[in-house]
């Protein structure tokens, strides 16, 4: 199925693309598994995590995740960065089974949506506000990109994918 989107585009990816698009989400998860882990920070027994760095690639690949699970249902996926606004564009089939991987109720899952938001714009963009205060809850994401993840992977099969989602 074909129709249009926000970016003017009214076809799908090919097989190559939606693979390249899966492989870069894997990218920025392993980027993000690696940026949430406790590094030394230069002072003897202090240790930092690059946590927005971490967030923000942890976000983007659900975004990605996202896109891709829309592209897999027949419509080309938007441009858009926000996630609520992304799994609404998913078929009622595939929310079904995010939910189920989740263990959460349609309403559960809205509302996790909701609380989650653009972290990949806000915390992105996040040194352009007036100081605002952002918070995320970086284990939902992280439970929603694996979902995802989960599923995108156990129900195609493209050729070209040589990424795995392991935390």
């Amino acid at each position: 199925m074909s129709t249009n989107n926000s970016s003017g585009r009214t076809e799908t990816l090919s097989t190559a693309q939606l693979a390249m698009l899966i492989n870069n989400a894997a990218g920025f998860f392993e980027a993000a598994r690696r940026a949430s882990q406790f590094v030394p920070s230069g002072v003897p027994g202090q240790f930092v995590a690059p946590l927005p760095a971490a967030i923000v690639c942890l976000a983007f690949c659900t975004e990605l995740l996202l896109k891709a699970l829309i592209e897999v249902g027949g419509s080309p996926a938007p441009e858009w960065h926000q996630l609520p606004q992304l799994f609404e564009k998913l078929d009622d089939v595939t929310k079904k089974r995010i939910e189920r991987k989740l263990g959460l109720s349609t309403n559960e899952t809205k509302e996790m949506m909701n609380d989650i938001g653009s972290p990949f714009v806000e915390w992105r963009y996040w040194h352009e506000t007036t100081g605002k205060n952002i918070q995320i809850n970086f284990d939902k994401l992280k439970k929603l990109a694996i979902a995802l993840s989960s599923d995108l992977t156990e129900r195609t099969n493209i050729p070209g994918i040589t990424a795995t989602f392991a935390w």
